[in-house]
C-alpha cells in the first residue's frame, strides 16, 4: 500500500484562515501596516462580501470545516441588520468591526430601511441587552468590536451607556465629542481616531491620545494639544476649513514643533493665506515626514534639504478662466477648479516625489463636467504631463486611471451598472 501523507489540522486551519483572510479592511492600525497610497479605501466593503462568499463555499466542503468556518460568522456588521432581525442579537458581541447606520441590504431595505430605528426604539434596547447576555453565557467581559465607525449615532448612543461595550474598540471614525468621553476612553486604547465633526474633547486628549498612531481631526482646537503628548503618534490628518487665519496657522505651526520630528504623514487639508514659507517650515520641523498634504494657498518652494518624501496629496484650487494659463499639454485652460500646483509638475519632478494623488476618484471624474468641478480632461492633462516627468499620478483612493477604467468595464460586464460608491475615510 502506497503511504498516504496527510497535513496537520493546524495547518488546514492556517490555509483556511488564509483563504478568508479581508485585507485592510479588520486591520486597527492601517496607516502602519498598509500603504497610505489606499487608506481611503478603509470603508470598502467589498473584499469583506467576497470573503463571506469564499467562506460559505468551503463550509459546504466537508463537516469539520464547516465547524472551524462557523466561529468566523458575523466578523462584521451594521446595526440596522440586527435591528430589522436579518443578524441575531449576539451578533453585536461577536462582531469585530460594526457599522453604525441603516443596513441598506434588499432585505432591510423592504423591511423599512433608514426609518428603522426611529420605529423600533424599544427593541434595539432589547437586542443590546440580549447582547450583553450572549457576552455573560459565554464567560467574557465585553463585546469584541475593534472598530467602530459612527455613521448614525442614533444607533450607538444606547450602546455607549456601558463603557465596557467599548473595551476592544482600537478604531474610533466619525468620532464625536458629545457621543465618547473620557470615560469611555479611559477603557480603550485607540490606535486611530478619525474625528469628522467637532474635533476632540479635552477629557478625550488627556484619556487617551497618547496611545494614538494616528489621527484625524476637523477644525481642530490647536490650543487643546499645548499640554497633551503625543508620544506615538506617527500620522496626522487635519480639515482646518477655509481660509486659516494667521494666529491659527501659527498655533497650528507651533503644534508641529511639538510634534513634527516623529511624524511619517502630516496631511494639511484647507486654504492658508499665500505663503511662500509654510512648506519650508513643514519639511525643516518634520524631517522623517513621507507622505504630505500642503493646504490651498501654500507657495512651492524647492526642499533646501534632502527629504523622504514618497507621496504628495493634491488639492483643487479655485481659478478663473482668465487668470489660468494654457495647458502644457492641450494648451486650453482648465477652469473653474484646478489641481494644486499644476502648473509647475517638473519642479514637483524636480524635487523628486515619486507619486502624486488627485483629490478626487477616476470614476467621479469620468463622470464629471466643468463648470460643476474638475473634469476629466484637467486630470487627464496633468496625468500625461507628471508621467512625462517619470512621476506617477493616482486617485485618492489609490487607483491608476487604467485601473479606474478596467474595473468600470468589468462592473458593466458583471451588470453591476457604476458600481456603488462607498464613503471614503477622511484621512
Amino acid at each position: 500500500m502506497p503511504r498516504t501523507s496527510h497535513l496537520p489540522v493546524e495547518c488546514w486551519h492556517q490555509i483556511l484562515e488564509d483563504a478568508i483572510f479581508v485585507p485592510l479592511f479588520f486591520d486597527t492600525n492601517p496607516l502602519e501596516n498598509y500603504s497610505i497610497t489606499i487608506i481611503r479605501r478603509y470603508r470598502d466593503e467589498t473584499p469583506y462580501w467576497e470573503s463571506e462568499r469564499v467562506r460559505n463555499i468551503l463550509r459546504r466542503v466537508c463537516s469539520s470545516w464547516n465547524i472551524f468556518l462557523k466561529q468566523y460568522d458575523q466578523r462584521y456588521v451594521q446595526l440596522g441588520h440586527v435591528l430589522l432581525g436579518n443578524a441575531p442579537p449576539e451578533a453585536l458581541s461577536k462582531a469585530l468591526r460594526i457599522t453604525a447606520r441603516a443596513c441598506m441590504c434588499k432585505l432591510c431595505i423592504k423591511a423599512g430601511g433608514s426609518y428603522s430605528y426611529v420605529q423600533n426604539e424599544p427593541l434595539w434596547w432589547r437586542k443590546i441587552a440580549a447582547a450583553d447576555l450572549a457576552v455573560q453565557m459565554n464567560g467574557q467581559t465585553s463585546w469584541r468590536v475593534q472598530i467602530l465607525d459612527i455613521m448614525n449615532r442614533s444607533f450607538v448612543e444606547p450602546i455607549v451607556r456601558k463603557p465596557f461595550r467599548l473595551a476592544n474598540v482600537e478604531v474610533v471614525l466619525n468620532y464625536e465629542a458629545h457621543l465618547l468621553n473620557g470615560d469611555h476612553f479611559g477603557v480603550m486604547r485607540p490606535l486611530f481616531v478619525e474625528s469628522v465633526w467637532n474635533g476632540i474633547s479635552e477629557s478625550v486628549a488627556n484619556a487617551s491620545l497618547r496611545h494614538m498612531t494616528s489621527l484625524h481631526l476637523s477644525t481642530p482646537d490647536m490650543s487643546l494639544f499645548k499640554t497633551v503628548s503625543f508620544p506615538n503618534l506617527r500620522h496626522a490628518s487635519f480639515w482646518t476649513g477655509p481660509l486659516l487665519t494667521g494666529p491659527e496657522c501659527d498655533s497650528m505651526v507651533e503644534w508641529i514643533k511639538l510634534t513634527g520630528h516623529k511624524l511619517v504623514t502630516f496631511f494639511w487639508m484647507g486654504e492658508v493665506a499665500e505663503n511662500d514659507r509654510l512648506m519650508r517650515t513643514i519639511l525643516r520641523l518634520c524631517p522623517r515626514l513621507e507622505h504630505v498634504q500642503f493646504p490651498r494657498g501654500t507657495i512651492w518652494e524647492h526642499p533646501s534639504q534632502p527629504h523622504q518624501l514618497k507621496y504628495l496629496r493634491l488639492d483643487c484650487e479655485y481659478a478663473e478662466v482668465e487668470n489660468c494659463p494654457p495647458c502644457s499639454m492641450c494648451t486650453y485652460p482648465h477652469s473653474p477648479d484646478i489641481i494644486q500646483f499644476q502648473y509647475i509638475v517638473s519642479r514637483l519632478a524636480k524635487a523628486q516625489i515619486p507619486t502624486l494623488s488627485l483629490p478626487e476618484e477616476w470614476r467621479t471624474l469620468l463622470d464629471q463636467k466643468p463648470p460643476f468641478g474638475m473634469g476629466i480632461e484637467a486630470a487627464v492633462c496633468f496625468k500625461s504631463c507628471a508621467e512625462s516627468h517619470g512621476l506617477t499620478v493616482l486617485d485618492t483612493l489609490g487607483f491608476t486611471l487604467e485601473q479606474a477604467v478596467v474595473s468600470q468595464l468589468e462592473r458593466y460586464l458583471r451588470g453591476d451598472g457604476s458600481g456603488s460608491h462607498f464613503p471614503w475615510i477622511e484621512f
